[in-house]
């Protein structure tokens, strides 16, 4: 005889200042992009709507930022840090590029993507090399660079910024924040497939 499945307490749905993403959310440069994109160019052209939109924003000044995370045993780390962009990924490959080589959809962690450049246009160019190269799974080399990109990763995290920025939910802007928190809901996602 089979015993019944066992009732699960539901997930509490989110509250009026909350967004689910399943992707990615962050604020900064990110933000400032999902802003400036053209919803009407996006429908013609996907994708290179955004990137279109993101070279308006490369002027976008620096945030200062105070990020805790919270590690899957609770212990919290607090770090101070100037960026262009900080984002909260959980996956990290988006349509032509890898931002976190080392997201996995499935892990119940969040990567955390830490993004600043120096120099303005060769600093951007410097990241997007980087960025390439990671999607070609090159190492990167520990070189003098004008673009950066760091990682982290963590079940909670928190930030406040100096000054209120864009942010954005799976690549819609939902308007500026001083402080944000991201949290991982493991296994609220249910995948079907349908077997051919």
């Amino acid at each position: 005889m089979e015993r019944p499945p066992q009732a699960t307490a539901p997930t509490p749905l989110p509250s009026e200042d909350e967004y689910a993403y399943v992707v990615i959310s962050g604020m900064g440069f990110d933000g400032e992009t999902m802003v400036a994109t053209d919803s009407d160019l996006k429908k013609k052209i996907g994708w290179a709507a955004y990137v279109i939109a993101g070279m308006s924003a490369l002027s976008v000044d620096k945030i200062h930022a105070n990020l805790t995370t919270i590690s899957p045993d609770g212990e919290s780390t607090d770090v101070e840090v100037d960026v262009r962009s900080i984002m909260f990924a959980n996956c990290g490959e988006l349509p032509y590029l890898v931002l976190a080589p080392k997201a996995t959809v499935d892990d119940g962690m969040m990567d955390i993507i830490a993004v600043d450049t120096h120099a303005g246009l060769v600093g951007w160019a410097d990241l997007g090399l980087k960025i390439f190269n990671q999607g070609l799974g090159l190492p990167s080399l520990n070189l003098p660079s004008t673009g950066e990109i760091a990682f982290t990763q963590a079940r909670d995290a928190a930030v406040t910024v100096d000054k209120a920025s864009p942010v954005q939910v799976d690549g819609d802007a939902i308007g500026t924040a001083r402080s944000i928190r991201t949290r991982m809901d493991v296994g609220a996602l249910d995948i079907s497939v349908t077997e051919i």
